[in-house]
């Protein structure tokens, strides 16, 4: 690539997120979720911290399903028929709305329930930026990006667009192999300077419902020992309960909106409030 095209690419790069930060002027938090693998339960993950801000703190919330080829926030908040409102004269996007605190967009609103989505890395980083671009989210306390596994096109569009995120959220799950993909993720985030607030453990256990012993149903956890090994916080264990896919499957709605006094919901709440804490100290060191 020539100096001249260089400049021409560089000039367009800064344009383009010159736009996203206007759309994004109105959101005072942005956080993105990680895996490094798929099959921790990082979507299921992201809509119940959503629903979990909306629910204990009264925030207004912006969630972004960032996965372009397994869409499947709406499907879990029982949006297929709320749609985004497109105005296609202002080239705006206006998210659904799924409660009068909590907005969405989705990949998944671009096609039908059966259909694959196929498309090569330019048009991912297209689609992505479009995104980013169009939507307005108005006012919103905090931004959630639920981000595919792994460390692809998607997920690095979208962090190299978003100005000032706070940070990347790693979810992993009690396997021997959580060490690897939990470093993965880690030094995805310290290439790109993006700090890492914290690691989540998903389905760390489960209750009996007779005598509500910790039953370790996929290794023993060590979610902490990651934390203290990379040094990273570690958020919490959050529990293998048959009442989330139940929630979405039956009911259509976040688990921790239909279960709201549950445990579960409470490890959720803990969660949220240990993210709010350290979003909250960096704002007042941001400050200073």
């Amino acid at each position: 690539m020539s100096k001249e095209s260089e400049k021409q690419f560089g000039s367009a790069f800064e344009k383009v997120k010159a736009e996203i930060e206007n759309r994004l002027k109105f959101v005072n938090h942005k956080i993105a979720i990680l895996s490094n693998k798929g099959g921790v339960g990082k979507t299921t993950v992201a809509v119940n911290l959503a629903a979990a801000f909306v629910a204990f703190y009264g925030m207004d919330v912006a969630l972004l399903d960032v996965d372009i080829h397994g869409p499947n926030v709406p499907k879990a908040l029982g949006l297929s028929n709320v749609i985004p409102r497109v105005d296609e004269e202002k080239n705006v996007i206006y998210p659904a709305i799924v409660m009068p605190r909590l907005a969405v967009m989705s990949m998944y609103y671009m096609s039908k329930d059966d259909d694959p989505i196929v498309l090569r890395g330019p048009l991912k980083t297209s689609y992505i930026s479009s995104i980013l671009q169009a939507t307005d989210w108005g006012r919103r306390d905090i931004l959630i990006a639920d981000c595919p596994p792994g460390t692809g096109d998607e997920i690095l569009t979208f962090l190299q667009h978003v100005p000032s995120l706070d940070g990347i959220l790693i979810v992993t799950a009690p396997d021997p192999l959580s060490e690897l993909d939990v470093k993965k993720a880690i030094n995805f985030g310290k290439m790109l300077e993006i700090e890492i607030l914290g690691i989540i453990e998903n389905m760390s256990y489960m209750k009996c419902p007779h005598c509500e012993e910790e039953i370790a149903l996929f290794g023993e956890s060590i979610g902490e020992e990651l934390g203290d090994m990379f040094e990273v916080p570690f958020l919490g264990r959050l529990p293998f309960d048959p009442n989330i896919s139940r929630s979405i499957k039956e009911d259509q709605k976040p688990f921790v909106l239909n279960y709201l006094d549950s445990p579960t919901a409470k490890e959720f709440e803990k969660v949220t409030k240990k993210i709010l804490k350290s979003l909250t100290a960096k704002e007042k060191q941001t400050k200073t």
